[in-house]
């Protein structure tokens, strides 16, 4: 879980949501991202808990902070994400461990709920699909990092994109022939911000052209074999 001056609310919800997952073989590291906020600060230097660990590193974006996380993750150990401004179901876990397990999935995900800082529902005829095919990766990033169960082997994020490393991370997957399923229902709260329009910005423009030229080969596929 990455940490950066969250707000002590939503911190403490999104830790808590983790505390009461039905599934209970979990373990939770923490990066504080450089936060200089005091409520966040005591947010986490109040845990005491055996199945959580916090680090601390310099303020590097979340993707470093998810890499230094998944330094110190087994490989053959299953990898899911929370940012510490979003918060899962009680059966989040459950649902997607029980897909990988039992069903032989390497990479479950679900369709947020989406809600601004106030708690008002966004977006509210998101999904935009029912189900996985991996041609819709082809035309955008649609899969929610805070959803997302795996297993573990795909390596770090891409920091050096500076944006949409979740969506290169995702074509890596599939290039790695990794099994996607995407669950019934929604599993995670996410917050996000509104844009004030859809248009995406130059820098984000310029990060999707640097994902595309990176997975050409990927952009160019008509099948998988």
């Amino acid at each position: 879980m990455p940490v950066y001056n969250t707000a002590y609310v939503q911190l403490e919800r999104a830790i808590n949501s983790i505390k009461v997952q039905s599934y209970k073989d979990w373990k939770l590291l923490i990066v504080n991202d450089g936060s200089t906020r005091f409520e966040t600060i005591a947010v986490l230097d109040a845990i005491y808990d055996e199945r959580i660990e916090v680090f601390s590193q310099k303020n590097g974006g979340p993707s470093q902070a998810r890499n230094l996380a998944l330094s110190f993750i087994k490989l053959d150990s299953l990898v899911a994400y929370c940012d510490s401004d979003d918060y899962w179901e009680m059966r989040h876990l459950e649902a997607a461990v029980s897909m990988i397990e039992q069903e032989k999935y390497d990479l479950v995900y679900s369709n947020p709920k989406l809600i601004n800082d106030e708690g008002d529902t966004m977006y509210p005829n998101f999904p935009l699909y029912s189900q996985f095919d991996w041609t819709n990766l082809q035309k955008g990033n649609f899969i929610f990092t805070p959803t997302v169960v795996h297993k573990n082997g795909l390596g770090f994020f891409d920091y050096n994109l500076d944006g949409l490393e979740d969506y290169d991370y995702w074509i890596r997957a599939v290039k790695a022939k990794y099994l996607f399923y995407q669950m019934n229902g929604s599993s995670c709260v996410c917050t996000v911000r509104s844009q004030g329009n859809n248009n995406m910005s130059s820098k984000g423009q310029a990060v999707l052209s640097k994902v595309k030229e990176k997975h050409k080969d990927f952009f160019e596929l008509r099948s998988l074999l």
